[in-house]
């Protein structure tokens, strides 16, 4: 399985590519296969349509999240039904709660703050740099309180944030960076693929990323040894009821 993203190196500051206005309507056209997707992966999603019991409950997704782990670089890696839901049971197994704080960087998306919403945390937005679109790490530290938990260390549209900077500005005030890979899968940053930087990340692989499981997000991390909630649900499934464990390692 082989996976192609942005590159960046700490002096990296990608191109602006303009955007230009035709004025003229453009013609409809059908919806076409991804460049990653096959005939036969569409005869495989026929099957598993109509045996939906044998992708739920089979090996599938577990070979799944297994090769999604080894490209990541990481030890884990979850299956959530959307990247937002990957978030929030992060936060969950974060202990993130009422009263705590979220650093989010604008421009994002409702999802997230919405997932830091549900726990009963707040967002709090910090701007952009204008050269990267990725969060202004100088305006993140002036937007600390005592009440801050974590950061959402975005890379927007594929390109790294700046790591190494969102690190150190973690480890001066005890916070969790998770990051927010979703339109990243692929890209890395001084040589290392993202997504395993925090303590966790989430990705996205609905139709629109860079990979297309139609929908569905993996979440990965590196932390505990993936302990599954009492029973027989696994992880994943737990963060939507509001138990997902992750022992510390």
């Amino acid at each position: 399985m082989t996976f192609v993203g942005v590159a960046r190196t700490k002096e990296h500051l990608p191109m602006r590519v303009p955007i230009v206005a035709t004025g003229r309507r453009l013609p409809r056209r059908v919806g076409l296969l991804g460049g990653t997707t096959t005939w036969a992966d569409c005869l495989v999603a026929a099957y598993y349509l109509a045996n939906p019991r044998r992708l739920v409950q089979g090996a599938a997704i577990a070979e799944f999240e297994a090769a999604f782990a080894r490209q990541v670089g990481v030890r884990h890696a979850y299956s959530f039904a959307a990247g937002r839901v990957g978030l929030y049971g992060v936060l969950l197994a974060l202990g993130i709660g009422p009263d705590d704080e979220v650093l989010v960087q604008v421009p994002t998306h409702i999802v997230v703050a919405n997932a830091i919403r549900y726990t009963g945390a707040r967002p709090v937005y910090v701007d952009c740099e204008l050269n990267t679109y990725n969060i202004d790490l100088e305006q993140a530290e002036r937007a600390l309180t005592p009440r801050t938990k974590a950061l959402v260390l975005q890379h927007t549209f594929g390109i790294p944030a700046d790591i190494d900077g969102a690190v150190a500005l973690a480890r001066r005030h005890g916070l969790e960076i998770i990051e927010d890979c979703v339109h990243a899968l692929g890209a890395t940053y001084d040589g290392k693929q993202v997504g395993g930087f925090g303590r966790a990340a989430f990705f996205s692989t609905e139709e629109t990323k860079t990979i297309s499981t139609t929908m569905g997000a993996p979440h990965t991390s590196s932390w505990g040894n993936g302990t599954r909630c009492p029973g027989r649900q696994p992880t994943r499934n737990c963060a939507a009821s509001g138990r997902l464990i992750m022992n510390s390692a």
